[in-house]
């Protein structure tokens, strides 16, 4: 039976340099992953955000409303937000931000 010290150190310094760069490329992906997760976070939490503002306005009439009526409501907010492009990044992204959540809102009524 073999041991590590019948290997010889040329076979040990190249799997050490394997595990080495293994090491390096999945702790970029982990970080790749964790600035994804992180974008996404920020993004629902205005979504969020935007849903809290708009129920005081609007109470929860996305539940009621029937889904064409809600897919029409998609159409024209994501036209606006075509349309948003001309005025502040600010605006264009609350649309954007209200677009989402009506498509949030349409998906979960799909799924009923």
């Amino acid at each position: 039976m073999e041991t590590l010290k019948d290997f010889p150190k040329s076979n040990l310094e190249q799997i050490e340099k394997n595990r080495e760069k293994f090491r390096e490329e999945l702790m970029a992906e982990v970080e790749n992953k964790l600035k994804h997760f992180a974008d996404t976070h920020k993004f629902l939490v205005a979504m969020d955000e935007r849903v809290e503002e708009k129920q005081v306005e609007y109470g929860d009439g996305w539940k009621t409303m029937s889904i064409r009526d809600l897919s029409l409501r998609v159409r024209q907010n994501y036209k606006e937000w075509l349309d948003s492009w001309r005025e502040s990044e600010e605006v264009e992204r609350r649309k954007l931000v209200d677009l989402a959540n009506l498509c949030r809102f349409l998906w979960e009524r799909l799924g009923e």
